[in-house]
């Protein structure tokens, strides 16, 4: 049945996979659509986001990576890279993500957000404080 899936419904079934814990069934989901869906950022985006809930961070960088090929400037997947050099403790890498994230997205709630985690980490309260701002 999923085979008659269009490329929303397939985001969206995947999405309500990953939502309820279910990540087998979503990578699942996506491997079996890989053939017409590895050129749409979307895609790659969603694929990212099992690997790090599988604690994949490396995998889940080489999506974004792919992902961003498509779409260089896309907020959720520069939050995306940012979030998993993040777990990996690699905070430069991370940080040069986040800064184009806020470079592109100044306004961005969820950018916004992220850099006064940022900030907080590196001790730098000033500009974390001034993110409130």
């Amino acid at each position: 049945m999923d085979q008659w899936l269009d490329h929303s419904e397939l985001f969206d079934k995947t999405q309500e996979l990953i939502d309820l814990g279910l990540f087998e069934e979503a990578r699942a989901l996506l491997e079996q659509h890989t053939h017409m869906l590895s050129d749409d950022w979307e895609f790659h985006f969603l694929y990212s986001r099992v690997c790090v809930e599988q604690n994949k961070p490396e995998e889940s960088v080489a999506h974004l990576e792919k992902a961003l090929h498509f779409d260089p400037t896309n907020a959720d997947c520069l939050l995306g890279m940012f979030y998993s050099y993040s777990m990996q403790h690699r905070m430069t890498e991370a940080g040069e993500f986040l800064l184009r994230a806020e470079q592109h997205h100044p306004d961005n709630e969820l950018v916004i957000s992220a850099l006064i985690w940022y900030y907080a980490e590196l001790n730098e309260l000033d500009k974390a404080i001034a993110c409130f701002d």
